[in-house]
């Protein structure tokens, strides 16, 4: 989860901002601190959907990438068992398309938050995987050249779509 959703949802859980327009005006010009919450709170929604962080996406769209994700796992011969894989799932669930040029530290940092560990064992976890399994990830992916965790994740992505047109 991006740091904007995560504003997003801590302004809703800790904030009492009204349902309709014309209150949450009021509720805006009620006190500075009030304007300044509400304006945070609109910034970080509309960032959060317009920069394509936050698609919003049908639970059967959902459900159909998560089974075709674990089809590709599968294929490559990705355990669905090691916790690598539950962050890989989650990265491309999540849409990373258009922030694959993030540098991959960022990823891991984010990701880090959202299961609540450091930076460090996400690294780990899904290095694990691209380091025990390069071989079988070279021959499935038809390359000769290393395979790392950004590329793995590019590579799946492409895989994924590939998986889901297939599907329709």
């Amino acid at each position: 989860m991006n740091i904007f959703k995560n504003i997003v949802h801590l302004i809703q859980d800790t904030t009492d901002i009204p349902e309709q327009d014309d209150a949450i005006i009021e509720w805006a010009k009620d006190t500075t601190e009030n304007e300044m919450i509400f304006n945070i709170y609109t910034f970080a929604a509309y960032v959060s959907t317009v920069n394509n962080f936050e698609l919003p996406q049908k639970k059967a769209e959902r459900q159909e990438l998560k089974k075709c994700i674990k089809i590709v796992f599968k294929d490559a011969g990705i355990p669905l068992s090691f916790l690598g894989t539950k962050y890989l799932e989650a990265i491309l669930l999540d849409n990373y398309n258009c922030q694959i040029n993030h540098k991959i530290r960022e990823i891991y940092e984010e990701y880090a938050i959202r299961f609540k560990v450091e930076p460090l064992k996400v690294e780990r976890a899904i290095r694990y995987i691209t380091d025990s399994y390069q071989n079988k990830l070279q021959s499935y992916f038809n390359t000769n050249t290393r395979i790392t965790s950004k590329k793995l994740i590019f590579l799946l992505q492409n895989e994924i779509e590939k998986e889901l047109k297939s599907c329709v």
